[in-house]
């Protein structure tokens, strides 16, 4: 199996006109504008697995920050107190759109910097469109007429920064399969870490950075100081995505809280 896997890797390599040396071309916005503009939202793609698949690591996660005493939070916490979660690196896949639909978040922020898709999706949001890619088993409307979006919002912008995103906004973060692109990269291993600081800077005191990856190695890139010991989660083995039922065998999931007072 691990040498199946291996072989995609490399065969998606070739695809992307990269070398194992280089920084490739998944890294490369340009990339992923030219796959979306051939797409246009008529297929919808997933890396690893849909937001459904983590919905019960989404929850868990939320649960294990609620957890802990509102006295710890209450000098830091900011906003009016309703959970707001931010994609990080949304592509064309259906997560943000599902996110919201669990009815957890009162508003979820989905950012890419492939130009292309996020026009598509925020036209998509904003005429309300029903998309048949798109599971609606949690919808907020019981499955009938549109689907209500305006609580979820597509922008541009570089995940490495999030420039323009106000400090301590966000509750929740969804990184899936964003950081292993961003280390394919000309910043390589350092964009993962700038990203991983940007999330911080942008989460509350107390927010869950959730991140999918093939790399268990960027754990380490989660500065003690800022960041708390990884929740304890488990990837389900029947979860769909492009390794489908090998995803938990391959695949680290870690939710991250970050400290309070940091």
């Amino acid at each position: 199996m691990l040498a199946e896997l291996r072989e995609k890797t490399r065969e998606r390599r070739k695809e992307a006109d990269c070398h194992r040396d280089e920084p490739c071309g998944l890294g490369h916005p340009s990339f992923y504008d030219n796959a979306y503009r051939e797409r246009s939202l008529k297929t919808r793609y997933e890396w690893y697995c849909t937001a459904k698949d983590l919905k019960s690591e989404i929850i868990h996660s939320l649960m294990a920050r609620e957890a802990k005493s509102a006295s710890e939070e209450k000098e830091h916490q900011s906003g009016t107190g309703k959970l707001r979660a931010l994609e990080l690196g949304c592509g064309d896949s259906c997560a943000a759109e599902e996110i919201f639909g669990l009815g957890l978040f009162e508003y979820v922020l989905a950012v890419d910097l492939a130009e292309d898709v996020i026009k598509l999706l925020s036209s998509k949001a904003s005429e309300h469109s029903k998309d048949k890619k798109c599971d609606r088993e949690n919808r907020h409307d019981n499955g009938s007429g549109p689907m209500a979006l305006e609580g979820l919002e597509y922008k541009v912008l570089d995940v490495t920064t999030l420039k323009g995103v106000e400090d301590n906004s966000f509750h929740f973060a969804l990184d899936k399969a964003t950081a292993d692109s961003v280390s394919c990269g000309p910043l390589g291993k350092n964009g993962v870490r700038n990203m991983i600081a940007s999330a911080g800077r942008v989460l509350v005191h107390g927010g869950i950075y959730l991140m999918l990856t093939v790399h268990k190695e960027f754990a380490e890139l989660f500065s003690s100081e800022d960041w708390e010991q990884p929740i304890s989660l488990e990837l389900k083995k029947s979860a769909s995505g492009i390794l489908g039922k090998q995803m938990s065998q391959y695949c680290s999931i870690r939710a991250r809280r970050r400290r309070v007072g940091c």
